[in-house]
C-alpha cells in the first residue's frame, strides 16, 4: 500500500521528518536516530554507509567545535584545558544524531524512488504554486535534464570527452507524470496536520 502512494507523499514525509528532528530533545532523538539508521542499513545499506563515510570529516569538525570549544564542565578534569566539556559533548551528540537521521532518510528515499519518481514528486508538490506564476512543468523538465547530465558525468572522462566531440543527436524527450489521487492528497494533508500539531505540542 505504501509503495502504491504517489512519490510526493514519500518526499513530503521525509521532508517533515528532517524538519521535526530539529525540535526533538536528545532522549527522543536517540530513539528516532536508532530506528532511522536501522531502516537505512536494511533498505539502503550501501548508499547510507557511503554517504556517512564521506561525512566523517564533518562529524569530526562538529566534535572538535562543540566538545572542545563549547563552555561547560570538564569531562576529564585531569587533562585541564585539553579536556572536552560535558555540555559540549551533549551538543555534539544532538547535532551529530540529527545529521545521521538526515543521511538515513535521504538514503532510504534514494533506495525506493527512481529518478523519474523524484521528478514526478517535485512536479506534483509544485502544482499548487502555479497560481503564483510558478511553472512546475518547466521545473520538472529542467530537473530531469540535470539528473540525466549527472548520470552522464559519471562516465569515464575519456568516454565523456569522446561523446562530447561527437555530432549532437536530436533526441525526443518525454516524461510521464502521475496525478495525485484523492488518497495521495489525503495522505499529504494528514502529514501537514501531523507536523503542525507536532510544532504546537
Amino acid at each position: 500500500m505504501i509503495r502504491s502512494l504517489h512519490p510526493a507523499v514519500h518526499v513530503t514525509a521525509g521532508f517533515f521528518l528532517i524538519l521535526a528532528i530539529q525540535w526533538l530533545p536528545l532522549p527522543a532523538l536517540l530513539g528516532v536516530s536508532a530506528l532511522a539508521v536501522a531502516l537505512a542499513l536494511v533498505c539502503a545499506r550501501a548508499s547510507f554507509v557511503r554517504v556517512a563515510r564521506r561525512l566523517r570529516w564533518i562529524f569530526l569538525a562538529l566534535l572538535l567545535l562543540f566538545a572542545w570549544q563549547g563552555p561547560g564542565r570538564l569531562l576529564l578534569p585531569s587533562l585541564g584545558d585539553w579536556s572536552p566539556t560535558f555540555e559540549g559533548m551533549l551538543i555534539f551528540a544532538e547535532h551529530g544524531l540529527r545529521l545521521l537521521v538526515v543521511v538515513a532518510c535521504i538514503a532510504i528515499l534514494l533506495a525506493f524512488l527512481t529518478r523519474e519518481a523524484w521528478v514526478d514528486s517535485l512536479h506534483a508538490l509544485l502544482r499548487p504554486f502555479e497560481r503564483f506564476g510558478a511553472s512546475p512543468h518547466r521545473f520538472a523538465v529542467r530537473l530531469a535534464l540535470v539528473l540525466d547530465y549527472c548520470d552522464q558525468a559519471r562516465l569515464d572522462w575519456r568516454q565523456f570527452l569522446h561523446e562530447a566531440d561527437a555530432a549532437p543527436k536530436a533526441e525526443a524527450f518525454s516524461m510521464k507524470l502521475r496525478a495525485l489521487t484523492v488518497r495521495d492528497r489525503v495522505a499529504i494533508v494528514l502529514l501537514c496536520a501531523f507536523f503542525a500539531g507536532f510544532l504546537t505540542w
